[in-house]
């Protein structure tokens, strides 16, 4: 279970899930609605790192204008660099406490994008495995 930042950054990082934990924990209490998924629906708690502090640590090149997140069943979703240097936008660990399952089990994790003002989750990311600066 790591995730692997790289791309257009100065220190291409491989992050343990002990290693996210060692960062400022975040939590963020989300209503979800999502037309999607219903059983998605409800009121959580998730905790993890903001994207931000993680970028900080990788670098990224002043010629780095989006952040591609990709799961580990191939699906994508592209961020603006300044979206995601938002307080609101986490890589989460954790969901009302209990530690994510990995997405081939069913379940979100082992890691998950949570972007807290997107309220339908229609970019929010299960399974995360790569964050790539382009």
């Amino acid at each position: 279970e790591t995730l692997l930042i790289k791309g257009n950054v100065n220190c291409p990082t491989n992050f343990t899930f002990t290693e996210l934990e060692s960062f400022q924990a975040v939590t963020l209490h989300v209503i979800l609605t999502s037309s999607s998924r219903l059983n998605d629906n409800g009121d959580f708690n998730y905790t993890g790192v903001r994207l931000n502090d993680l970028l900080n640590l990788v670098e990224p090149y002043e010629n780095a204008t989006s952040i591609y997140i990709q799961a580990s069943d191939g699906y994508g979703t592209t961020l603006s660099l300044q979206e995601a240097r938002s307080e609101n936008v986490i890589i989460a660990y954790l969901k009302d406490g209990q530690k994510l399952s990995l997405l081939k089990d069913g379940g979100e994790g082992p890691f998950r994008l949570i972007i807290g003002d997107d309220e339908f989750a229609q970019r929010w990311t299960r399974g995360v495995v790569v964050i790539e600066a382009r």
